[in-house]
């Protein structure tokens, strides 16, 4: 391998399932997106060029954009340095639309999703949607997870919103569209025996249930996931039966600002956040939404960024996630209504994410160095039954930067979403917000069929989710 002058580094294991998952057709990306309102010296938003210098300050702060993945189908795939980007490659522009902003960014995401990326060449791109505004425009972030996670998203656009502040895109002549690798070092893996170390009580449970049968297992309640569900929790389908034929499908929904400030001031006031409201407020229109008696809980897996537990840059791009996975009984407040004993849930939850979320030992995602291959531990998932109901991945209140003596460049918005998971989960939330913003986004993806309801039905029972969480933060005392 030292013979290949473009080598970086090999996969963690982590990094593995990501490339596993793309390369059996069962996941293609992440799409960060952001509203942006450009300098008044932005060029056309119908010329690719008009975006090269700040692209080419995004290449120049993160090497994984110009990274491409090797061997991939193998059990020791690699990163490899491509010398240059041609940026020109990367850039997709689309016709205005007359649709509302909300609609129009979910009809720019829905063929994003699942459109594959190039090969050959680092595994990205941007694609711009101009809005009615003037100087107003929707830049969506496309990438591979194999690059990073979603944290990795809002670190493109914070680079990308400097660069435009400073006045790379106004530089005088016509921009190459040739990008130098960048010269920092490829981040190491998050997931290493160093810094996720797993005991050998946390590591027996997984290994000792994937001997025994499944109901002698569940008796002593030994698991072989790291979720923990039984025969009455919720999981939708089961995994697709086979990879490559992704239909994802997305709802894009907007909390407006005097719903997000009443339910952020609620949570202050019962000491909880955000994320753990959010769980229990989708249990509940998930209970209200299926009202099948032989359902009794649900169980969430949580996304949680380990940059803080590791003293990592939140604007350094990279995979550094892991989850925790919380388990809901049936809500019997399914109407949108916090109950006291609810508040007292959201508590504990809040108490467990961020004990979860700073403690390295014993993280599920540090499990996956014990599998012999990534990549048939990823097939043996084909058909089975999902491991979790659903999916719940908070950016948070994003900070992008503010430049008042800049030439006008600022971001309103920041939107997140993925491909919908044809194994894993049935459906996941993503949320996103603009730290000092207005309002919050969230969008919801979920694969044709996963719901395990009619095709033709579900998406109304997606806008039913959508208004029974609505609802219930509106509902906050």
């Amino acid at each position: 391998m030292a013979a290949n002058p473009g080598f970086l580094r090999f996969a963690s294991p982590g990094e593995q399932r990501c490339i596993a998952r793309e390369v059996l057709g069962l996941y293609n990306c992440v799409v960060v997106g952001a509203i942006y309102t450009l300098p008044s010296d932005f060029g056309s938003l119908t010329q690719p060029e008009a975006f090269f210098h700040p692209l080419k300050r995004c290449v120049r702060e993160h090497p994984f954009l110009s990274v491409i993945v090797r061997d991939i189908q193998t059990d020791k795939p690699f990163y490899e340095q491509n010398p240059t980007v041609q940026l020109s490659q990367h850039v997709s522009l689309l016709a205005p639309s007359d649709q509302t902003v909300t609609h129009a960014i979910q009809a720019a995401l829905a063929p994003e999703l699942d459109r594959p990326f190039t090969d050959g060449i680092p595994p990205w791109r941007i694609v711009v949607l101009p809005l009615k505004e003037r100087s107003s425009c929707f830049i969506a972030f496309a990438y591979s997870h194999v690059l990073g996670d979603g944290a990795s998203g809002a670190a493109f656009h914070r680079t990308f919103l400097k660069a435009l502040a400073e006045g790379d895109s106004s530089k005088p002549g016509k921009p190459s569209e040739t990008a130098p690798a960048s010269l920092k070092l490829l981040a190491p893996p998050f997931d290493t025996p160093a810094r996720l170390p797993i005991s050998w009580g946390f590591l027996l449970g997984p290994l000792i249930a994937s001997f025994l049968p499944a109901f002698i297992a569940r008796l002593f309640g030994i698991h072989d996931a790291a979720s923990h569900v039984d025969d009455e929790t919720w999981t939708g389908g089961p995994n697709a039966q086979w990879g490559g034929n992704l239909a994802t499908r997305i709802m894009v929904k907007e909390i407006e600002a005097p719903v997000l400030e009443n339910a952020l001031r609620a949570a202050r006031d019962h000491d909880t956040k955000l994320t753990a409201i959010l769980q229990a407020l989708i249990v509940g229109a998930l209970s209200k939404a299926i009202p099948d008696p032989k359902i009794t809980n649900f169980v969430s897996q949580t996304v949680l960024d380990m940059r803080p537990a590791v003293g990592i840059s939140a604007d350094q791009m990279g995979n550094m996630t892991s989850a925790a996975y919380p388990i809901y009984p049936r809500s019997s407040s399914p109407k949108g209504t916090f109950s006291d004993s609810d508040w007292a849930v959201a508590r504990d939850a809040t108490r467990e994410l961020a004990e979860n979320a700073s403690r390295l030992r014993d993280q599920a995602i540090g499990l996956l160095r014990f599998v012999m291959s990534v990549r048939m531990w990823m097939l043996g998932k084909l058909g089975q039954r999902r491991e979790c109901s659903f999916e719940l991945s908070n950016l948070g209140a994003v900070e992008v930067g503010h430049y008042q003596d800049g030439p006008g460049a600022k971001i309103t918005k920041i939107i997140f979403s993925q491909t919908a998971s044809a194994i894993s989960v049935p459906i996941n939330f993503n949320f996103s917000a603009v730290k000092g913003g207005e309002g919050l986004i969230y969008t919801i993806t979920w694969q044709k069929g996963a719901l395990n309801i009619a095709e033709q039905d579900e998406e109304d029972f997606v806008e039913g989710l959508c208004q029974t969480l609505s609802q219930g933060l509106e509902n906050l005392r």
